[in-house]
């Protein structure tokens, strides 16, 4: 069988079977000990469906991949949590695989556009069906993140799976019946977090409007709420910490993982939303979208 290998160095950072299982390993205590955990996921042969000149294809209990212009197949996902500071190795085997010549394309996820003001989707197929590769590329699939869960500072593990795969120019499906992820994980040293408590809670804002949120900041101060307001440009100038981060976004991600750390700060407010723009965003407050879909 072929493996899938994922080497995860899982270090210290603030952001980071069933449909979406979600479990947590414990600390044992046991540091700098590899241990080993196995998972095997079986799946049924994939329901066909014609749908307007496109083929559905389903999976008991599975989610859908909903990506603009590409094909809707089923997918699952199982989510493991470990103590902060865990190293990670992950390989994965595909059971038996079939294949399974299909009558139309495998139906793609509409594509939004904009027209004018008004949004509008639209029923389009992107690039990868001009693909001789099959899509998704792997079976197997990981992503790593380090984050607050329940309080405590915690490594996420997502293992997403993909038993039906596409190969848009043979028109065929290739799917497996099971998936076996092998996990080799061993926890580290890190280093205790700062037990400081300088402020409680961190307001992040557009400059000019710092002065207007005094207010809020002297009434939760008067509840015991110590309070700091930074604005955005202080946080890109690195007035108080060294600035890290490709833009803006990821620059006030940064700042809170600092402030969190070497503040003590418990609660973060973002305050400034959209500022117009139709046929590009503009925004007050930075953002990016994301699409957590696994229970992260």
């Amino acid at each position: 069988m072929k493996k899938v290998m994922a080497i995860l160095m899982l270090g210290v950072f603030l952001f980071g079977a069933a449909l979406a299982g979600v479990s947590n390993v414990t600390d044992t205590g046991s540091e700098n000990k590899v241990q080993f955990m196995e998972k095997v996921y079986t799946f049924e042969k994939p329901e066909i469906k014609e749908n307007n000149g496109y083929t559905i294809v389903s999976l008991s209990g599975a989610k859908s991949i909903m990506d603009e212009g590409k094909p809707i197949l089923p997918y699952k996902v199982d989510v493991i949590r470990f103590p902060l500071g865990t190293k990670v190795e992950v390989t994965a085997e595909k059971g038996t695989v079939y294949e399974m010549p299909l009558a139309s394309k495998v139906k793609p996820y509409p594509m939004y556009t904009l027209m004018t003001t008004q949004g509008k989707l639209v029923m389009k197929e992107g690039k990868v069906y001009e693909s001789n590769e099959p899509y998704p590329e792997n079976w197997v699939e990981t992503r790593t993140t380090v984050g607050l869960y329940n309080g405590e500072r915690m490594v996420t593990l997502s293992i997403f799976i993909y038993p039906c795969r596409y190969v848009p120019a043979e028109n065929k499906l290739i799917y497996t019946d099971s998936v076996k992820v092998d996990i080799n994980y061993e926890t580290v040293p890190t280093p205790t977090t700062n037990t400081v408590d300088t402020y409680d809670l961190l307001i992040i804002a557009p400059d000019n409007w710092m002065a207007d949120l005094q207010p809020l900041k002297e009434h939760k101060e008067s509840h015991g709420v110590k309070t700091i307001i930074v604005g955005l440009d202080e946080i890109y100038s690195g007035k108080y910490f060294t600035t890290q981060g490709r833009d803006e976004p990821e620059k006030i991600k940064y700042f809170i993982k600092d402030a969190v750390e070497n503040w003590g700060v418990k609660y973060v407010m973002l305050v400034g939303g959209r500022q117009g723009g139709i046929f590009k965003e503009r925004w007050l407050m930075p953002v990016r979208y994301t699409h957590l879909d696994d229970q992260s």
